[in-house]
């Protein structure tokens, strides 16, 4: 479905594809490493804007001697320039290039809040409204919490062995 809205809105059109919906749930960088990937290179600026065969550029790039960071091609020269960054944006165009009566023709599905996975969606139907970071922060402070009252209870339990009293018996917890 990436590669497809890709070609409907173009590389690098990565706000227009989140706010379609076709892919709940990415961010910007997610879509531009993915993209990285489909093209089989690292640098997307020669792509930009435009909608172009992704196959055929993979497999023209699958070809090319050269050095590969995770299986892309990375640029070992110098920055393109704006003359030859307009050049090589018009010779993809028409090398690769979809026509416009195909893109118009293809159809990106929107997903709808039902069809989302329950990694973005909570059971009573909301979007989650805590951050990765904030959901690992509170496991470390329950982490945190537990250790404390582990420790209370030993405290405990030593207590009561020093004041000649028998400490109630307790089943271990499972890790």
């Amino acid at each position: 479905m990436f590669g497809a809205a890709l070609i409907k809105y173009g590389i690098g059109s990565w706000t227009v594809i989140i706010k379609t919906r076709c892919l709940p749930g990415k961010t910007v960088a997610q879509l531009y490493n993915q993209a990285q990937r489909l093209l089989g290179q690292q640098s997307l600026a020669e792509f930009q804007g435009l909608s172009l065969d992704i196959p055929a550029i993979f497999a023209r790039n699958a070809n090319i001697v050269g050095t590969r960071k995770n299986n892309c091609l990375i640029n070992t020269g110098n920055k393109l320039m704006g003359d030859q960054l307009k050049a090589l944006k018009i010779k993809n165009q028409k090398d690769f290039g979809i026509s416009q009566d195909d893109i118009d023709a293809l159809v990106i599905p929107e997903l709808e809040a039902s069809d989302m996975s329950n990694v973005l969606i909570s059971q009573d139907g909301t979007a989650p409204t805590e951050t990765r970071l904030q959901k690992i922060q509170k496991i470390r402070r329950l982490q945190g919490y537990l250790r404390t009252f582990e420790q209370q209870r030993e405290d405990h339990k030593r207590k009561l062995i020093e004041d000649g009293e028998q400490p109630p018996a307790t089943k271990k917890s499972k890790p």
